[in-house]
C-alpha cells in the first residue's frame, strides 16, 4: 500500500480487482450487444428475403442500416470503455508492483477491435442492397431491352 496525495493509503490488490471486474462486466456486456445485434440483423436479412415488394424491402434495408450503425456505435463506446479500464488496470499492476493481468507485452489483434468488421460488413450490405433494389427496375428493362433487340432480325 502507497500514500495517495490526499494521504490515504491505496490497496492496491483490492483496486486492481475493482478495476479488473469492471473491465470484465463490460466485456460481458459488449458480447451480449453483439449477439443481440447480430440476432436483429439476421431476423432482418430473413424478413428481406421474404417480401418481394420494393418499398417494404427498402424499409428493412434501411431499418438494417440504421441497426448495423448503432451497433457500430455502440460497440465503439464499448470499446472506449474496456480500453480504458484496461489502460487503469495496467496502471494499477506497475504503481502496485502486482502481475500485469493484460500485459501489454501480448501480440495478436484483440477481440473488440476485430469485432468492428462485423457492423461494418453489415453496413455495406445494407447499403449495397438499397442501391440494388432502387437499381433493379432499370436492369430489369435494360435486360427486356437487349432480349428484344437481339431477337429482331
Amino acid at each position: 500500500m502507497d500514500d495517495n496525495p490526499l494521504g490515504e493509503k491505496i490497496d492496491y490488490p483490492k483496486q486492481l480487482e475493482l478495476i479488473t471486474n469492471i473491465q470484465q462486466s463490460e466485456a460481458k456486456l459488449a458480447t451480449a450487444r453483439t449477439q443481440y445485434f447480430v440476432l436483429i440483423t439476421s431476423l432482418l436479412i430473413v424478413s428481406l428475403s421474404q417480401f418481394k415488394i420494393e418499398p417494404f424491402q427498402i424499409l428493412i434495408s434501411l431499418a438494417g442500416l440504421c441497426t448495423s450503425t448503432v451497433w457500430l456505435l455502440t460497440h465503439h463506446r464499448s470499446s472506449s470503455y474496456a480500453r480504458y479500464w484496461k489502460s487503469k488496470a495496467q496502471f494499477l499492476s506497475k504503481e502496485g508492483k502486482l502481475t500485469e493481468i493484460y500485459p501489454e507485452s501480448l501480440c495478436g489483434i484483440e477481440m473488440r477491435i476485430s469485432l468492428y468488421i462485423l457492423p461494418i460488413v453489415f453496413i455495406i450490405f445494407w447499403i449495397t442492397t438499397i442501391i440494388i433494389i432502387l437499381m433493379l427496375p432499370n436492369f430489369a428493362q435494360m435486360a427486356s431491352g437487349i432480349s428484344n433487340s437481339t431477337l429482331k432480325f
